[in-house]
């Protein structure tokens, strides 16, 4: 699986979640074609929040 996801969660703002095929790149942004989709759904952004810390638990640091 190829997880592409961020999670913004600011003091004073309202959570969201960008996910999609946008990589942060000057290719990304001037050449190719993406697509990105910005989530502000709670009970969504929550299970993203569980995906990744799910993830984060199977992760290896590199050595």
């Amino acid at each position: 699986m190829h997880n592409k996801f961020m999670i913004f969660d600011f003091k004073d703002s309202i959570p969201v979640v960008i996910t999609g095929s946008y990589n942060l790149t000057h290719s990304a942004a001037t050449k190719n074609a993406e697509n990105m989709v910005l989530i502000d759904h709670p009970t969504t952004i929550e299970e993203y929040r569980n995906h990744f810390f799910k993830l984060l638990k199977k992760s290896v640091a590199a050595q």
